[in-house]
């Protein structure tokens, strides 16, 4: 049976830098028998064996708690359905004035259009952002810095250049400021994909 001295023994003089072969040469000089210097290796290395499995152990588990944490709150904050409570004041609309709202004239290169958007909701609109969508090409605008309180109209004009392709929609998100912070109201986005130009 192997003296937990020995074991003890083994492990300072491996701390120090020492190689096993050394170590085992050292131990026979001193009248320790193979099997004694043998076993009480094994019983090293099953004890640093059993340490390193704990410790892989504890690695995975606060690995796998930081990777659910980071899912759940970028499901919460990206891939949630739930509309931001902050948007639920948040709608725009086209302003229709005598049966009039979007005005698309067709020309030779480009297409023209003329969209009154409305604030027809309570809270201010700080940003609008279009997504033009084309066969070809997505284009992005927006407008920042717009402060456009409920009630008002923008009339946003865009030429759309016809070598983009069909064009198959205007999407339109709203931005609003909370605390200094551009919040995106996806869920209150206008999505226009009937145009009649003329």
């Amino acid at each position: 049976m192997v003296k937990e001295e020995l074991i003890k023994y083994i492990k300072e003089v491996k701390k120090q830098g020492h190689k096993d072969e050394a170590i085992i040469v050292h131990l026979k000089n001193h009248g320790y028998p193979e099997e004694i210097i043998d076993e009480a290796f094994e019983k090293l290395n099953k004890k640093f064996d059993i340490l390193f499995v704990i410790m892989l152990l504890l690695i995975s588990i606060g690995i796998f708690l930081i990777l659910g944490i980071v899912f759940i709150g970028l499901k919460e904050n990206i891939f949630s359905s739930k509309p931001n409570p902050l948007c639920e004041d948040v709608s725009v609309e086209v302003y229709e004035f005598q049966d009039k709202g979007i005005i698309c004239h067709e020309l030779d290169k480009n297409i023209n259009i003329q969209i009154p958007l409305e604030n027809s909701g309570e809270k201010k609109i700080d940003e609008l952002e279009f997504m033009i969508i084309g066969d070809n090409n997505i284009i992005k605008d927006s407008k920042p810095n717009l402060d456009l309180l409920s009630g008002d109209i923008f009339p946003k004009v865009i030429n759309y250049d016809k070598n983009n392709g069909k064009l198959n929609k205007i999407s339109i998100v709203p931005k609003i400021k909370e605390n200094d912070r551009l919040i995106q109201c996806k869920q209150k986005s206008l999505e226009i994909t009937s145009f009649n130009c003329d």
